[in-house]
């Protein structure tokens, strides 16, 4: 009898979310996406970030995060103690052959709350290189690569540098994203959508280079 009840306990407790618990499905298409690092970021309203990236600050650290399994779930604790304040925070989606992304919406480490779908792009390498007008390869020029927009989520800007042949690589590039070059001392930076194609010139670069508001 006692080892009944001890059993019924374990599994009533087990099924509730608990305080400071997010759980959710990663889904790229109708494809659950396996493998995908989910962060629970702290929030900054717009004005907030705008002027750390200003200032050139470096992004908060992350609170926690977890893995999706195969069929895409996943369950994020996030640290809250008893009584103290809560913690807001946003998601951030990467790894595991996705366009990275972040949730737009909010949520607290004292609520367990279900972000449900949320929706990603799948992606696959892109490799390339920047050249001249002249054809010569132009080394340390910043490359940017960011996704369209998949669901309620917004794209994460990825950078990469040249290297002295001009070179750069990405591992996950969606459909249809938006490169960018920028090099200092070349005027504006030139933006194309990224081909499908990789190893060849992929730019000359002619110039330099729930939710919540503030």
């Amino acid at each position: 009898m006692k080892k009944s009840s001890i059993a019924l306990a374990s599994l009533l407790l087990a099924s509730p979310l608990a305080a400071g618990e997010l759980r959710g499905r990663v889904l790229a298409g109708d494809r659950p996406a396996a493998g995908v690092t989910v962060s629970a970021l702290p929030y900054e309203t717009p004005r907030d970030e705008a002027l750390r990236l200003a200032r050139g600050g470096a992004a908060p650290r992350a609170l926690a995060s977890a893995a999706s399994g195969a069929d895409g779930t996943f369950t994020l604790p996030v640290p809250h103690a008893q009584g103290a304040p809560e913690k807001l925070f946003a998601l951030e989606l990467t790894g595991g052959g996705i366009a990275p992304v972040r949730v737009e919406d909010v949520f607290s480490s004292a609520e367990a709350e279900d972000a449900g779908d949320v929706a990603v792009l799948r992606g696959e390498p892109l490799a390339g290189r920047v050249v001249d007008s002249s054809g010569a390869p132009v080394g340390d020029a910043e490359t940017v690569l960011t996704a369209p927009a998949a669901g309620d989520g917004k794209p994460l800007p990825v950078l990469a540098k040249t290297g002295a042949d001009g070179g750069f690589r990405f591992d996950a590039a969606a459909p249809g994203s938006l490169l960018a070059v920028r090099k200092a001392g070349r005027g504006r930076a030139r933006r194309a959508r990224s081909p499908r194609a990789s190893g060849r010139p992929l730019a000359r670069p002619r110039a330099r280079g729930r939710r919540r508001e503030a």
